[in-house]
């Protein structure tokens, strides 16, 4: 029971870390590199590079917790890493919820939201397809930059579509803290299962859409 808190508070510091996904950028370092077009020397060079600056800044750390603790230097990642999150998150949520904001019938926000996420569905499989067909004899190594090239040019004609689109009508602003707003829903006993659904959803979601690309370039290849 001593040690709980303290074993705790390190698996959770743990679990955080890897959220931010360095590991796989170490881990899969060649396989990335090769992935966006660079020759074998390119390749160890940049890996060289990325472990060069990962070293020097271990030893960063190192005379921090000797001068400061390890506390300082636990706070000062976390926040870094929260703020990122939190920068995420914030554009997800938007993103999200503005389909619901464009209609105020029920149904046709039902359509919007479907169609929306339709559509992301169709962009990942175009995503996965497009570098090996733009490719053609030369695979993936010849098509990402072509691909590259293109998604800028979907990205640009995007931004415009979407400087053009419509405003959202604004609800009556209530006075309040935001934070006591945001806690709300949770007490509606309806939203409560519907918010535990979604997180399990995303949590069975992202978990092979994050391995999926590995294992075809580890497995099936």
């Amino acid at each position: 029971p001593k040690m709980r808190q303290v074993l705790v508070l390190g698996v959770v510091l743990a679990v955080f870390q890897q959220w931010c996904g360095i590991n796989v950028i170490f881990n899969y370092a060649e396989e990335i590199f090769r992935a966006a077009g660079y020759d074998i020397s390119s390749v160890l060079k940049n890996i060289a590079w990325t472990g060069s600056v990962n070293l020097a800044f271990t030893f960063v750390a190192l005379g921090v917790v000797d001068r400061g603790g390890r506390r300082p230097l636990m706070l000062f990642g976390s926040a870094g890493l929260a703020l990122i999150y939190l920068a995420f998150s914030l554009a997800t949520i938007s993103h999200s919820a503005w389909g619901a904001e464009l209609s105020p019938d029920p149904e046709e926000r039902t359509r919007i939201t479907a169609v929306r996420e339709g559509l992301a569905l169709v962009g990942v499989v175009i995503a996965s397809i497009a570098p090996g067909l733009l490719g053609g004899d030369g695979g993936d190594d010849a098509g990402l930059p072509r691909f590259a090239v293109a998604f800028a040019a979907f990205t640009a004609i995007c931004l415009a579509l979407l400087w053009r689109a419509p405003v959202a009508p604004r609800a009556r602003a209530r006075h309040g803290a935001i934070f006591a707003g945001m806690a709300e829903p949770l007490a509606d006993p309806l939203f409560r299962p519907l918010l535990a659904v979604f997180v399990a959803n995303g949590i069975a979601s992202a978990i092979p859409a994050t391995l999926v690309l590995f294992f075809i370039a580890d497995v099936l290849q």
